[in-house]
């Protein structure tokens, strides 16, 4: 299985089309590949997340936004790294 992980806010996904597709290039040798993204993809026009899909689907990685969105990443990431202070003895 091969993986591509990105997450970020809607314009940077759709930015980041043309890497996603090189990365995708490396997937050819697995059985299984997907490109996984935040669920800010869903935050895309639907045109904009079309092509986005439609793009990587050719490219052999189809994409796949079951990610929590990035506000919700960067969170959980910050409150791991910097609990709560109330929490705190």
């Amino acid at each position: 299985m091969a993986f591509e992980v990105k997450c970020g806010k809607a314009q940077y996904l759709y930015s980041q089309m043309d890497h996603m597709v090189f990365q995708s290039q490396g997937h050819k040798q697995a059985d299984a590949q997907c490109t996984l993204c935040s669920r800010d993809i869903q935050d895309l026009s639907p045109e904009k997340q079309k092509e986005l899909r439609d793009t990587l689907r050719e490219a052999g990685s189809p994409m796949v936004g079951m990610l929590p969105s990035k506000n919700e990443i960067d969170k959980s990431c910050l409150d791991f790294i910097r609990p709560n202070e109330e929490e705190q003895p």
